[in-house]
Protein backbone atom coordinates (compact mmCIF):
# COMPACT_ATOMS: atom_id res chain seq x y z
CA UNK A 1 0.00 0.00 0.00
CA UNK A 2 2.78 2.46 1.10
CA UNK A 3 4.50 1.77 -2.71
CA UNK A 4 0.86 2.66 -4.22
CA UNK A 5 0.91 5.78 -2.13
CA UNK A 6 3.89 6.94 -3.79
CA UNK A 7 3.38 6.00 -7.06
CA UNK A 8 0.42 7.70 -6.95
CA UNK A 9 1.22 11.07 -5.50
CA UNK A 10 4.69 11.19 -7.63
CA UNK A 11 1.89 11.17 -10.93
CA UNK A 12 -0.91 13.36 -9.68
CA UNK A 13 1.88 15.53 -7.44
CA UNK A 14 -0.74 16.76 -4.89
CA UNK A 15 -3.88 15.38 -3.49
CA UNK A 16 -6.00 16.25 -0.61
CA UNK A 17 -6.59 13.82 2.32
CA UNK A 18 -10.56 12.96 1.41
CA UNK A 19 -9.32 12.02 -2.07
CA UNK A 20 -6.81 9.77 -1.05
CA UNK A 21 -8.81 8.12 1.55
CA UNK A 22 -11.84 7.54 -0.89
CA UNK A 23 -8.80 6.14 -3.92
CA UNK A 24 -7.04 3.67 -1.30
CA UNK A 25 -10.54 3.10 0.49
CA UNK A 26 -8.92 3.71 4.14
CA UNK A 27 -9.76 6.12 6.90
CA UNK A 28 -8.58 9.29 7.22
CA UNK A 29 -7.09 8.27 10.09
CA UNK A 30 -4.93 5.55 8.71
CA UNK A 31 -4.01 7.31 5.58
CA UNK A 32 -2.51 9.95 7.55
CA UNK A 33 -0.78 7.63 9.20
CA UNK A 34 0.82 6.10 6.08
CA UNK A 35 1.42 9.48 4.33
CA UNK A 36 3.79 10.05 7.77
CA UNK A 37 6.29 7.48 6.57
CA UNK A 38 6.62 9.09 3.27
CA UNK A 39 6.93 12.41 4.93
CA UNK A 40 10.20 11.14 7.01
CA UNK A 41 11.74 10.60 4.44
CA UNK A 42 11.04 13.92 2.76
CA UNK A 43 8.90 12.48 -0.16
CA UNK A 44 5.62 14.28 0.66
CA UNK A 45 4.59 17.24 2.64
CA UNK A 46 1.59 18.87 3.64
CA UNK A 47 1.17 21.55 1.55
CA UNK A 48 -0.97 24.89 1.90
CA UNK A 49 -4.41 24.59 1.24
CA UNK A 50 -5.48 26.42 -1.90
CA UNK A 51 -7.11 29.98 -1.70
CA UNK A 52 -10.49 29.86 -0.26
CA UNK A 53 -10.28 25.70 -0.13
CA UNK A 54 -13.34 24.39 2.45
CA UNK A 55 -14.93 28.05 2.20
CA UNK A 56 -16.50 27.77 -1.70
CA UNK A 57 -17.81 24.33 -2.89
CA UNK A 58 -18.64 22.78 0.43
CA UNK A 59 -17.19 19.48 -0.94
CA UNK A 60 -14.06 18.51 1.03
CA UNK A 61 -15.12 18.35 4.96
CA UNK A 62 -12.86 20.97 6.68
CA UNK A 63 -10.96 18.57 9.18
CA UNK A 64 -10.02 16.09 6.13
CA UNK A 65 -9.20 18.78 3.61
CA UNK A 66 -5.35 18.69 4.35
CA UNK A 67 -3.71 18.92 1.00
CA UNK A 68 -0.03 16.75 0.68
CA UNK A 69 2.29 16.98 -2.48
CA UNK A 70 5.21 15.06 -3.88
CA UNK A 71 9.11 16.45 -2.80
CA UNK A 72 10.70 15.79 -6.26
Amino acid sequence: MLLEIKRYLSEKKTANLQELSLRFKKQPDTMRCMLQHWMRKGKICRAAQPVGCGSKCQLCKPTIAEVYSWVA
